[in-house]
């Protein structure tokens, strides 16, 4: 369990810095550093840390079941899992109805993820997983939309296309982590 708690605290301190940081150009460390250089740190921390919680949380093996859940309908979090990928793959293109309806859909999926995964009961690992990016997902949306409605908000041009694009994308990587990457994920 050490190697997944090593990966969780990398990627969540970069991302909990990345959340709460100062914004002000003088004070900003994205600024300071340039936005490539900035994103390319960013980016490797983050790709360690999620290397470490994938390897950490296969490593860990079964643990103790912590609690039992609700019996949630299979097709039901089949539904849910799918409308995660796809508002995943939204929050990365340009504006659609999806995007600007949800706000923040890489939050609003990571949540969906979490929660599919946390309601039929979890084990330890599990809980440790799915609970902290739940936990996370919910603090930075809240950050994120209170400091979005204290900013100027930009009229942007939406597009259909952007959304049927994700529900495209979302499909195929959907499929390709039911079908293949799952199994070698879950234990």
């Amino acid at each position: 369990m050490s190697i997944l708690i090593s990966g969780l605290l990398i990627f969540f301190v970069s991302h909990f810095y990345s959340t709460f940081r100062s914004r002000e150009p003088e004070k900003d460390i994205k600024h300071k550093m340039g936005e490539k250089a900035y994103m390319g740190a960013y980016s490797v921390i983050s790709a360690l840390g999620l290397g470490l919680i994938i390897w950490g949380y296969k490593q860990a093996g079964v643990t103790e079941q912590l609690y039992v859940g609700f019996n949630f309908d299979y097709s039901l979090r089949l539904l849910l899992m799918l409308l995660a990928f796809i508002f995943l793959v939204a929050a990365n293109l340009p504006a659609g109805y999806i995007k600007s309806t949800l706000k923040h859909p890489m939050l609003v999926g990571v949540c969906i993820w979490s929660i599919t995964h946390l309601i039929d009961g979890a084990t330890e690992r599990q809980a440790l997983l799915f609970g902290s990016f739940l936990i996370y997902s919910i603090i930075d949306m809240v950050v994120v939309s209170s400091r979005a409605s204290s900013s100027k908000t930009s009229s942007k041009i939406i597009s259909w296309k952007s959304d049927a694009v994700a529900i495209v994308i979302g499909i195929v990587a959907y499929a390709i982590t039911v079908i293949w990457l799952h199994t070698g994920l879950a234990l």
